[in-house]
C-alpha cells in the first residue's frame, strides 16, 4: 500500500461506500498530483481510488461496483466443446524414397 499511496497518505475517519461496505479514506498526496483512497475495513483492498492530477482533472482509476462472496457455479470453471478442425492440407503420402527398408 505504501509503494500505491507514496507514503504521503492520512486515514480519516471511517465512512461507508456504497451504503455496503465500510471503508476508510485516504488523502493522498505526490509530486503527480492528489488522490483519495477508500480502504475496505474488512480485508483492507482498495474499493475506489480517485486522482487528482496538476491540471485538476478528477479521474477514478479503480471503484468497485459489486462483490460476491458466494461460491460460484461449476458452470464458471466448465470448458466449451472444442469441435475437431478440417484439414485444409492433408497430409502427403511418404514417398517411397523416405521410407527406411524393413
Amino acid at each position: 500500500m505504501k509503494e500505491l499511496i507514496g507514503g504521503g497518505g492520512q486515514p480519516k475517519p471511517a465512512a461507508r461506500y456504497r451504503e455496503w461496505i465500510a471503508a476508510k479514506v485516504m488523502e493522498v498526496t505526490s509530486a503527480q498530483g492528489k488522490g483519495r483512497i477508500w480502504i475496505a475495513q474488512n480485508g483492507g483492498f482498495p474499493v475506489k481510488i480517485v486522482v487528482t492530477g496538476a491540471d485538476g482533472k478528477a479521474v477514478t482509476l479503480i471503484e468497485m461496483k459489486q462483490l460476491s462472496l458466494a461460491k460460484p457455479p461449476a458452470s464458471a470453471f466448465a470448458l466449451r466443446p472444442v469441435a475437431p478442425r478440417p484439414r485444409s492440407n492433408p497430409r502427403p503420402a511418404k514417398s517411397p524414397a523416405l521410407t527406411s527398408p524393413p
